[in-house]
């Protein structure tokens, strides 16, 4: 009989909503995934949870998975006189019989389970229900346990990945985002999307980053997952989406997107939008301003003045200047060589085939019209009032990160972060990038 198993996208998720409800609640704590025969998939201990906390966890999923249900569960039947009193002792250091511990459910089939321990019993068990995932099936990789460390290996057994102790460090090699996207007619043109499975809280909107796609999010996309329902959107022109001239602009772009967010039943929505959608975002939202609960951006050319050398030379180019060129190949060198981690291959070939041949070369008239539309923009900053959240790279040599101080500065409701990253924050600093969002989208967004 078929059942399904845990893989790293859902303990991922699992782990990545544990923490942003502990976090959300004041704690810290340990959480442990196991799959159904009892092997550690990934843990987490977040700065501050005791050490002790992570064998407590480990005991309570453990727990859950044996019995096929909550750690609480038994709490009744261990007291004295109780008929199970003595199973305390009988298993010592297997079963820790307290709250926190619960059976993840694929397909109505417990495939493991998840522990979570550093609060009191009331907040460990809140964590564990707030992040056991009930999901579909995901791709199943082989995961190998070992003390406070997590080895992500392949099916050869090949090492392919690790995340640090503390705080959950994500680098790996598997892909994280589903596979296969789908397609939908927007105004006549075809345009790639991917959906999460949940469709309960304020919708995410995600688009992607230039010259990369959808899939540059796929380090963050379980964390981003956990705070509600996510599309994630390739705009015309870029990734895998059909394009056309009339688009290349930020501002014709900025009144697509909003046409996208028709189209897709989304009223209002938190729009993630680094590099080029930054631009497209802010001109949507000082026309649209009701259509945005808040905008997460960076990395995305402001000010002509402000731009770094590789870009301007884009933005003062011409057609002919690139002429013949083979942009797939050039995209697929510059994100493997620039990239401060381990990208998929198969994301790789995703990033070549968006801007192959003069795909690319078409593309940047995008960047292109920032001659014009810069200077548009900058007058309508201080009219947005939209929460923003500017995320830039410190050592980004194509958007250096005062622009994003040129954006804090101009709009009334804007945060800047500056993060140890280069241009591709999301792939480059995923970890913090992606606790960012969540802190910023669970809350932080409404005391700007």
């Amino acid at each position: 009989m078929y059942v399904p198993e845990v893989s790293l996208a859902v303990a991922m998720a699992a782990i990545m909503a544990a923490e942003t409800k502990a976090t959300e609640i004041g704690v810290r704590v340990a959480i442990v995934v196991l799959d159904r025969g009892g092997e550690q998939i990934a843990m987490a201990r977040m700065d501050g949870a005791w050490p002790g906390a992570f064998d407590l966890a480990f005991g309570k999923a453990e727990t859950a998975r044996s019995f096929h249900a909550s750690s609480a569960a038994f709490v009744p039947m261990i007291q004295p006189g109780a008929g199970l009193f003595t199973v305390g002792n009988a298993c010592a250091g297997k079963y820790v019989i307290l709250p926190g511990g619960l059976p993840i459910e694929l397909e109505g089939h417990v495939a493991g389970a998840v522990g979570v321990s550093g609060g009191s019993g009331e907040q460990d068990a809140l964590i564990a229900r707030s992040n056991c995932p009930r999901a579909r099936k995901n791709v199943t990789t082989r995961h190998w346990p070992q003390s406070q460390r997590l080895f992500v290996r392949n099916d050869e057994g090949d090492r392919v990945g690790v995340s640090a102790s503390k705080r959950i460090s994500v680098m790996t090699t598997e892909l994280l985002m589903p596979r296969t996207a789908s397609f939908v007619d927007i105004d006549g043109l075809k345009i790639r999307l991917v959906r999460s499975p949940s469709d309960t809280g304020l919708p995410v909107l995600i688009t992607a980053p230039w010259p990369e796609s959808i899939y540059a999010f796929n380090l963050v996309w379980p964390r981003i997952c956990a705070l509600g329902p996510v599309t994630a959107v390739d705009l015309p022109g870029f990734g895998m989406s059909e394009s056309r001239p009339d688009l290349m602009s930020p501002e014709t772009m900025g009144q697509f997107l909003i046409r996208t967010m028709d189209e897709l039943g989304i009223e209002r929505a938190h729009v993630v939008a680094p590099d080029v959608g930054t631009l497209a975002a802010l001109f949507a939202a000082s026309n649209n301003p009701e259509r945005f609960e808040s905008i997460v951006g960076g990395s995305g050319g402001i000010s002509l003045e402000l731009l770094g050398e590789p870009l301007r030379q884009i933005v003062e180019s011409s057609r002919d200047d690139f002429a013949g060129s083979d942009g797939g190949e050039q995209v697929y060198q510059l994100a493997k060589t620039m990239a401060r981690g381990p990208i998929p291959e198969v994301i790789l070939e995703d990033y070549r085939a968006s801007s192959k041949g003069q795909r690319w070369n078409e593309v940047a008239d995008f960047v292109r019209a920032y001659r014009r539309d810069l200077p548009r923009l900058a007058e309508l900053l201080p009219t947005i009032a939209t929460p923003t959240l500017v995320v830039s790279g410190k050592d980004d040599p194509y958007v250096p990160p005062s622009n994003g101080q040129f954006l804090n500065h101009r709009m009334p409701h804007c945060r800047a972060e500056v993060i140890e990253a280069g241009h591709f924050v999301w792939e480059d600093a995923a970890e913090t990038y992606g606790k960012l969002i969540s802190e910023w989208i669970t809350g932080s967004y409404r005391d700007i």
